[in-house]
């Protein structure tokens, strides 16, 4: 019992440690986002300072901009005073035309150094991430080291496993050896009992005898009485050190008890131990378990790495191409210089304006050549910034996971906080129950002090009244926070139902570690009842020791009496005044004295050796039922751990079945998601298709072909639609199936809620999805990389989403097992009741007991008073008989011979008497066990009843188990069946791809067949209009000439797309293979196919008909267009 309760208060406790070491880890993330967050602070403060230089340059450039134009100014002046008016207008069109081109090439090096720092800022980007890089592969290093050291002390602590587990086995074994030699020694005091009784028996037909020789006869049978007398001396001396063997034989009992006792704590010591170091192991192992996932993390850290290298070479490429494109801009500069030692050269030149128009030339055409220039900068400035957006892009992705960490963070402290509260409340519990157990203490103190004094009794007996009283309060109190607390529990549920499932999975945790805690306390307090009980057998025992000691020293006062009795009788018989008389009246009067005295002291003896044995049997008693209530908590703790691994199996199949309803469930999504990856690849097909129609055919039969390509969209969304009912129809059956399921458990009723809106976001998604294809038709490239991290999201969530499940399972379970656990720690405090009122009434006897221990005092007190009395009578007698002791002298031998024989037979006479008395109260010491005996048989017989009642109710919960059990297999059966069903589905549907990749391969065979022999007759056809075009004469219309035309030119078209389809077939047909199979299956393809062919065909007799048209009028016309 102990070990279970232990178990799974370390469970408890493993389960804290992960908690902090999770919060331990957000508070790292949190760490890194706050360093993060420097590093951005950091650029930014870079960044402000390159703008300011930028701006700086700026300003400069815009300088020397101004002083070129005063410059220019002043040499349009000086051209002015030297030369004409159309001198003038053309220097001064020519300075114009230098500064516009000018403060262009200041606005395309403005741009360009915008990119430059946008460049810049890349690069800083993309060092930061290769630090990071960095630290997470020294990071991963420690951790392999951590895990190895991990690994060499778990090998360890299983070894010293291996050597407490043999240990423990010979100490359990020594243990069972221990309990064959108290059975066997048990066995040995029971006959030695028997044979002390059947000598007690012997010994009272002996006494009977006696006394009837003794009537007979008195001087005929003196001597068969000094034979019986030796007789019965012997038979004392052999019952005495058969006494004497079964003391010893006790002592020897009770110190191999004491050493069983030490073993037995040894092997609990050893115990402790294996538990204790069971939980190292449980820890190490977790921590393994901790060690594993972080591998994992490491792992899909390094593919982030991966991918940040992979965009960091990308950016890397893109900086070689901005330092080319700086290095442009240094040739631009020059050629700036340049153009500025033009200028002043046209200062010069602008007295020979001949040789201007020549110039002129050459600065346009290097003008045309910058404009080039100024385009391909423009083309790389657009790639940069598309490479900006994708950056922006990968920020905004960052910045929604660090919101989501906050959110983390801040349900994190709301847990806390709540866990925090529920421990306050969980305090206020153990202080009442601290209460409760002073309370209980303080009963044990006054039991103890009214066995001491009488005068307390009432007193405290008034303080029972009270403490029942206030232990009646106490348990209206508990009472009335159990209706709080489950007034509360309903709120919290009211409240869980509108807050989110993450809450509802940490209250639940909350609730779970709050009732671990209360557990653990009830172990608390039931460990310190234990050593209670074991504190209140070591007092008995103690008592029992003191009792024995007790009896010993009155057994030595009783033979004080005797002898001074023996002595007293000496000195009357002594005493007589005449030789017969007064020894017939002194013996008569000895012989009242001592018959009073010997009924007084036999009574007094007789009274408090049976309040004695009747203490040690009460004892003994009590420690019986000690150890009888500890195997039956023994038998209570096994029967739970029974009902706990049955549960475990229970909750194991529920897994199990669990798992593969959502394994079929993917199965489902994965096939419809290839069904839409393959109805993407039908309509890019179709569409390329029609595009080949498109350049092939007229617009007025191209808007007949848009009309039938509509038909066959509209059949294919038909056929979309139907397929979606299909799978919506087998999520309903699931759904059904997840209903089914939660009738037979409760656990996986959260789990189908939980399905169910997985569902609703798959159809969700499959309807976004539809509206999406029209669009992405035109938008793929765009949205490619948007949609390959939107999965890699959707992936993380699943993942995550699976491990709360689990983790709500694991919780489910565990709530179970604490009401078990509470359930079974309330009978034990019934049971922890009883024996309180129990108790009690052993105190009322033992009070009562005392009493009557007081009165034989004062019996005894009496006595001591009557003995003086007697002794002054004699005193006085002595005094008188002085007077005649000269007269009595020669009488005093006589006397004293006889009186020495008559002490003599007295005295074994009275030790007779006395071993008698002692075999009578033995005799009825034996009868009053066996009663005791019979008493405890009839309280084991109910016992063995209500075990009997236990087992049928716990035989009719095995087979409800069993029964549940068996639907359970039942419905697995089932679902196997139909996972078969589909898988058999599956492969049909596979052949029938493959029958139908054939018929299309032989379609495709035709289809070109058609095409070659519909090319070979358009060869044929040209040739036979080319030789018409040279026989006829050239005097066509304009009319005719320009239908000509039109004909050869849709003749010619279709070769040049037949030899692109030929290209572009030969290249995607490795490629497209696997897809062809499966694009074969739709109608769609396959009626495209016939309308290409059919309009081909149409195509080919509409060019022959308006050849023959034309041959008539215009031939010479046409060979002369085409000669040119």
């Amino acid at each position: 019992m102990l070990e279970e309760q232990l178990t799974m208060a370390r469970a408890r406790g493993d389960k804290l440690h992960e908690l902090e070491k999770e919060n331990l880890q957000l508070k790292s993330k949190l760490h890194d986002v706050e360093l993060d967050r420097d590093t951005d602070k950091k650029r930014i403060e870079e960044l402000l300072e390159e703008n300011m230089v930028l701006e700086i340059a700026q300003k400069q450039s815009m300088n020397e901009s101004a002083h070129l134009g005063w410059e220019l100014e002043q040499l349009s002046k000086s051209t002015d005073l030297a030369d004409s008016k159309y001198q003038k207008s053309f220097v001064f069109e020519l300075n114009e035309c230098a500064s516009s081109r000018i403060l262009k090439l200041e606005k395309d090096n403005q741009s360009l150094q915008n990119t430059i720092q946008e460049l810049r800022d890349a690069s800083l980007t993309s060092r930061e991430s290769s630090l990071k890089f960095v630290e997470l592969e020294k990071e991963n290093q420690q951790l392999s080291k951590k895990i190895e050291k991990l690994q060499n002390q778990i090998e360890k602590e299983k070894q010293s496993n291996q050597d407490l587990e043999t240990l423990s086995e010979e100490l359990i074994k020594d243990k069972e050896q221990l309990q064959v030699i108290m059975e066997t020694l048990e066995a040995d005091k029971d006959r030695q009992i028997k044979d002390l009784k059947k000598e007690n028996d012997h010994l009272n037909q002996v006494v009977l005898s006696l006394r009837q020789r003794s009537q007979v006869s008195s001087e005929v049978g003196v001597k068969d009485i000094e034979k019986e007398n030796k007789i019965l001396h012997e038979t004392v001396t052999e019952t005495s050190s058969k006494l004497s063997k079964l003391e010893f034989e006790k002592k020897q009992l009770q110190k191999d008890f004491d050493q069983l006792r030490e073993k037995v704590e040894r092997v609990e010591e050893m115990e402790k131990e294996l538990h204790r170091l069971e939980r190292e192991n449980e820890q190490l192992t977790k921590k393994a378990a901790v060690m594993k996932i972080v591998t994992e993390k490491v792992e899909v850290l390094e593919q982030e790495n991966g991918d940040l290298e992979v965009e960091n070479r990308k950016l890397r490429k893109s900086l070689d191409t901005l330092q080319n494109i700086s290095i442009r801009l240094g040739d631009l500069e020059r050629d700036n210089k340049q153009l500025d030692e033009e200028n002043l050269e046209l200062r010069k030149v602008v007295e020979t304006i001949r040789f201007t128009s020549t110039k002129m030339a050459k600065i346009e055409a290097e003008n045309k050549e910058l404009e080039r220039e100024k385009e391909d900068l423009r083309k790389n400035v657009e790639i940069l910034k598309a490479m900006s957006k994708k950056s922006e892009k990968l920020e905004l992705s960052y910045q929604s996971v660090s919101s989501e960490n906050q959110r983390l963070q801040q349900i994190v402290e709301n847990s806390s906080k709540k866990i925090q509260e529920l421990e306050k409340e969980v305090q206020g519990m153990e202080s009442e129950n601290q209460v409760l157990q002073r309370n209980l203490e303080e009963l044990k103190v006054s039991a103890k002090r009214l066995e001491r004094l009488e005068k307390e009794n009432k007193a405290l007996e008034q303080e029972m009244s009270q403490l029942e009283k206030d232990k009646k309060m106490l348990e209206k109190e508990t009472k009335r926070l159990w209706q709080q607390v489950e007034l509360k529990d309903a709120f919290l549920d009211d409240s869980t139902v509108k807050l989110a499932v993450a809450e509802k999975e940490n209250k639940t945790l909350e609730k779970e570690i709050a009732r671990f805690r209360d557990s653990s306390n009830k172990l608390k307090e039931f460990e310190k009842d234990n050593k209670d009980l074991i504190k209140q057998v070591t007092i008995d025992k103690k008592t029992l020791a003191t009792l024995r000691e007790d009896l010993v020293q009155e057994k030595l006062k009783s033979q004080q009496l005797s002898s001074e009795l023996d002595k007293l009788s000496q000195e009357l018989e002594k005493i007589g005044l005449n030789k017969d008389l007064l020894l017939q009246d002194d013996n008569g009067n000895d012989d009242t004295k001592y018959r009073i005295l010997e009924s007084k002291t036999e009574s007094a003896l007789k009274m408090t050796l049976a309040v004695k044995e009747e203490k040690i049997t009460m004892l003994e008693a009590q420690v019986k039922d000690f150890m009888n209530l500890n195997q039956q908590l023994q038998n209570d703790l096994n029967m739970v751990k029974k009902d706990f691994d049955a549960l475990k199996q229970t909750q194991q199949d529920g897994q199990y079945a669990q798992k593969s309803l959502r394994y079929s469930a993917e199965k489902l999504i994965s096939n419809h998601q290839t069904t839409e990856k393959l109805e993407m690849g039908h309509q890019e097909a179709a569409m390329e298709l029609l595009k080949l129609k498109d350049r092939a055919i007229e617009l007025e039969r191209n808007n007949a072909a848009l009309h039938t390509e509509k038909q066959l969209l509209k059949e294919q969304l038909k056929h979309l639609e139907t397929q979606n009912v299909s799978f919506n129809n087998q999520i309903l059956t699931l759904q059904k199936q997840n209903v089914f399921l939660q009738e037979h458990n409760t656990a996986l009723q959260t789990q189908t809620a939980k399905l169910q809106v997985e569902n609703s976001t798959l159809s969700s998604q499959t309807s976004s999805l539809m509206a999406q294809n029209t669009l992405l038709q035109n938008q793929q490239t765009a949205k490619e990389n948007e949609n390959e991290n939107l999965l890699k999201q959707k992936e993380q969530l699943k993942a995550e989403y699976e491990s709360l499940l689990q983790d709500h399972e694991h919780l489910a379970s565990l709530h179970e097992r604490q009401s078990a656990e509470y359930e079974v720690l309330i009978s034990q405090h019934s049971c922890l009741k009883t024996l309180h009122k129990n108790l009690d009434l052993e105190h009322k006897g033992l009070g009562e007991r005392y009493n009557s221990l007081m009165k034989h005092k004062a019996e005894l007190e009496e006595l001591e008073i009557v003995l003086k009395t007697e002794r002054e009578v004699l005193q006085q007698e002595r005094r008188s008989n002085a007077i005649t002791s000269g007269e009595n002298q020669k009488l005093k031998e006589e006397l004293d011979r006889v009186n020495f024989f008559h002490s003599q037979l007295k005295a074994e006479y009275e030790g007779l008497h006395a071993h008698t008395k002692e075999l009578k109260t033995s005799l009825n010491n034996s009868q009053l066990e066996l009663n005791r005996w019979q008493a405890r048989y009839d309280e084991l017989k109910e016992q063995h009843q209500s075990m009997d009642i236990s087992l049928t109710k716990l035989d009719n919960h095995c087979e409800l188990l069993s029964r549940l059990k068996g639907n359970l297999e039942e419905e697995n059966h089932h679902l196997l069946s139909q996972i078969q069903m589909l898988s058999q589905q599956n492969q049909m549907l596979l052949e029938q791809n493959m029958e139908n990749k054939e018929q299309y391969h032989e379609e495709q065979k035709q289809y070109i067949d058609k095409l070659n022999a519909l090319r070979r007759h358009k060869e044929k056809l040209e040739e036979k209009i080319m030789d018409q075009y040279k026989f006829y004469d050239p005097t066509p219309k304009k009319k005719n000439h320009w239908i000509g035309a039109r004909a050869l030119v849709k003749l010619i078209k279709p070769k040049k797309e037949t030899t692109r389809e030929r290209l572009k077939t030969a290249a995607e047909s490795p490629q497209s293979h696997s897809e062809s199979a499966e694009t074969v299956n739709s109608p769609s393809a396959t009626q495209k196919l016939k309308h290409q062919q059919e309009s081909q065909d149409n195509n080919s007799q509409g060019s022959n008909s308006l050849e023959e048209r034309e041959n008539p009028g215009g031939s010479s016309n046409k060979g002369k267009e085409c000669s040119a």
